[in-house]
């Protein structure tokens, strides 16, 4: 598994809520991280510092009287390149007893959650740690891996060892509207797969985005609700009207999760 990689805290501050300004983040931060390799392979001599200070200015200069630039264009085609694909199929449960989406819970088990934690900061790492030293059985993230939730992304900072906790029984996570903000496809194709169960000291994975854990004094009904969280391009800080359940989560709900009408156990609702 690859390295995780890190994210200074003043990069998510006033993280957006929509796609067109996440993927415009997502390319400054991938233009910055260039920028950065270059100029440590690169490091100028003290003599000509004062000259690439007056260079440094008159690119700023540049930058702020050019309305069309180069940087523009490339974020442009970033944004088309992430908001035009098509959504992920949504994956549905086969119906029978074993692949239903329902997970049995041991009567006793200790659940670590947190939500919005795929940042890369150090501060999320922190946090990350802080539940390990709980040793927890399952650990369930909620949601949103910045900025995108695009395949990199989540190499980077969401799946290696590192990085997100696993519980020692199992794992899950729940889709963000910032996963769907590049059509879902880092979540279901790269993050799914290595997470679920564990089966054998692996992963067994996680077949939707929507699951239920229980044991005989709970249940734990965890819904997608970001999957139609992506509308029209330069729309979605407006148009809300398409944010609604998938159909396949509405059937499961009536004829899976509460066909039996006299089971009174506690439900807890994660979206």
């Amino acid at each position: 598994m690859s390295d995780i990689h890190h994210r200074e805290i003043h990069h998510l501050r006033g993280t957006p809520r929509s796609a067109i300004r996440s993927v415009r983040r997502t390319h400054w931060q991938t233009v910055k991280d260039q920028k950065s390799v270059i100029q440590k392979l690169a490091a100028p001599l003290p003599r000509k510092k004062a000259m690439q200070a007056l260079r440094r200015r008159a690119l700023a200069v540049r930058r702020h009287t050019t309305l069309l630039t180069r940087a523009t264009f490339d974020w442009l085609s970033n944004y088309l390149r992430f908001i035009l694909r098509s959504r992920h199929p949504f994956p549905v449960y086969a119906g029978s007893a074993e692949g239903n989406g329902i997970f049995p819970l041991e009567s006793q088990c200790c659940i670590a959650l947190a939500g919005d934690w795929g940042s890369g900061t150090t501060n999320a790492y922190k946090v990350g740690d802080a539940m390990r030293g709980w040793e927890p059985d399952y650990t369930i993230h909620l949601g949103d891996v910045y900025y995108v939730g695009s395949r990199e992304e989540f190499d980077r900072y969401f799946l290696p060892e590192a990085a997100w906790p696993r519980g020692s029984r199992g794992s899950f996570a729940l889709n963000g509207n910032h996963e769907m903000y590049s059509g879902g496809y880092g979540y279901f194709e790269r993050a799914l797969p290595q997470l679920g169960l564990q089966y054998k000291s692996k992963p067994a994975g996680q077949p939707a985005s929507y699951f239920c854990l229980e044991n005989e004094h709970w249940r734990i009904v965890s819904l997608d609700t970001a999957y139609y969280s992506r509308t029209l391009p330069f729309l979605e800080l407006f148009d809300t009207y398409f944010i609604r359940l998938h159909r396949a989560q509405l059937d499961w709900l009536r004829e899976t999760v509460f066909r039996d009408a006299n089971d009174l156990r506690p439900v807890l609702l994660l979206s």
